[in-house]
Order: structure tokens, then sequence, then C-alpha cells
């Protein structure tokens, strides 16, 4: 959808994983994406970037128990 986040921005909350223990949350993984097919470091070091992405934020989301 063209101009979200833009038109989100007022309701907008940043928190840290630890801080939402126990919630359950919605992940726009399409930015994770984006972001890192676009990051030079990885290029050639890491076939799948997305995938890593993805373990990473599971891995967080185990640690704290919150739901995706």
């Amino acid at each position: 959808m063209k101009d979200l986040w833009p038109m989100l921005e007022p309701v907008k909350k940043t928190k840290l994983f630890s801080e939402m223990y126990g919630e359950t949350v919605a992940v726009d993984l399409s930015m994770w994406i984006v972001d890192s097919n676009c990051v030079k470091q990885m290029a050639g070091a890491v076939t799948r970037p997305h995938l890593r992405w993805e373990i990473i934020v599971e891995q967080l989301t185990l640690k704290v128990q919150v739901q995706l």
C-alpha cells in the first residue's frame, strides 16, 4: 500500500523486544527483506539474507516470548 508508513506515523510506538514480553505483534518482513538485500557488506557473504533476518527475529521473539 503506497504511503502506509506516513499514515501510521501518528500512532507509531517504538519499543524494545524486552518490553513486549508476552505480547502479540505483527511484523512487516518486506522492509527487512529489502533492507537485508541492500546491505553491501552481506553481498557474497550471505546467500539468503532474508532468511538470516527471519532467524534473528524468531530467536528474539522466542527469547522474550513475543508471539508473531
